[in-house]
């Protein structure tokens, strides 16, 4: 599960975010990262709409 900001390669097996080279795994790594705050977000947004 890979999502792709449109960035520009620069290695290959390198992500460029924010005009930064980052090892792919650690570009992976920051899209979980992110997908499991956004869930919890929501877990938390979910569990305090039913009280």
């Amino acid at each position: 599960m890979r999502i792709d900001s449109g960035a520009l390669r620069v290695l290959p097996g390198f992500d460029n975010i924010a005009g930064v080279p980052i090892p792919a795994w650690a570009g992976t790594l920051l899209t979980v990262a992110c997908i499991v705050a956004a869930l919890a977000v929501l877990l938390l947004i979910v569990r305090n709409r039913r009280r």
